[in-house]
C-alpha cells in the first residue's frame, strides 16, 4: 500500500520500501547488455522490434507495443548536448554511448554529471544529484545500470506507467538498444528520412 496520492512521490516510495540489496531475479536491465549479433537493421524499428523480442516478459511488451515509438530524442536540448558529448574524445563503448545518452536527457543531470565523466570511464558514485526529481534519478540510475550492469532498476520497473511515464520509458528504450548496437544505433534512428525524432517533453 502506498501512503501519498502523487505519482511523482509514489514512484519515490515504491523505491524506498524495496528491500535492502534485494536483487530480482532474472528482470535487471543487464540482460540487455550484451553486444547486438551481426544482424543489419534497414530501420530503427525493427531494431526495436528485434531487442523487444528478446526480453521476455509480458507486461513490458505490451507496453512497448501500445506506446508510440517515434522519439529518439527527448528535445532538441537533448540532441545538442547529446551531439557535444559526441565530440569529446570519451570511449565510443556501446556502454559508454548509452550511459552519455541519458545522461544527456536532462539539463540538471548532464550539469552534475560532467565532473565524473573522464575520457574512458563514467564515475558515478562521483556525479551528486541531491533533490532531483524521481524521472531524473531513474534516468541516472538507468544510465548507471547499462554502463555498470548494475540492478537498480528492472524490466518490471519500466513496465510500470506509474513509476516511468511514457517519455522516459521511450528514452530508456532508446538506451537499451544503443548498448546493444552501439553507434549503429544512433545512426538508424537520426537518419534524414525519420523527421519524428524529437518528444515534445520539457527539459
Amino acid at each position: 500500500m502506498l501512503f501519498t496520492d502523487s505519482s511523482e512521490d509514489r514512484a519515490m516510495e515504491r523505491q524506498m520500501r524495496q528491500i535492502p540489496n534485494y536483487i530480482p531475479r532474472g528482470y535487471g536491465l543487464y540482460i540487455i547488455r550484451p553486444a547486438c549479433v551481426q544482424t543489419e537493421f534497414a530501420e530503427y524499428t525493427m531494431l526495436l522490434l528485434w531487442m523487444v523480442g528478446q526480453i521476455k516478459h509480458a507486461l513490458f511488451q505490451a507496453r512497448f507495443h501500445e506506446e508510440e515509438k517515434n522519439m529518439f530524442y527527448r528535445s532538441e536540448t537533448h540532441h545538442r548536448q547529446f551531439d557535444k558529448a559526441l565530440s569529446h574524445r570519451y570511449e565510443r563503448t556501446p556502454a559508454m554511448l548509452s550511459a552519455l545518452y541519458l545522461l544527456c536527457a536532462d539539463r540538471y543531470l548532464w550539469s552534475r554529471s560532467q565532473d565524473g565523466i573522464k575520457k574512458d570511464k563514467i564515475y558515478f558514485e562521483e556525479i551528486r544529484i541531491r533533490d532531483a526529481a524521481p524521472e531524473v534519478y531513474c534516468l541516472f540510475k538507468a544510465a548507471q545500470d547499462l554502463y555498470c550492469g548494475s540492478r537498480h532498476l528492472t524490466i518490471s520497473d519500466l513496465s510500470d506507467r506509474e513509476l516511468v511515464p511514457p517519455w522516459l520509458f521511450q528514452v530508456i528504450c532508446n538506451a537499451m538498444a544503443i548498448r546493444r548496437c552501439g553507434m549503429r544505433a544512433v545512426e538508424l534512428a537520426i537518419m534524414p528520412e525519420r523527421t519524428e525524432c524529437y518528444g515534445q517533453y520539457k527539459n
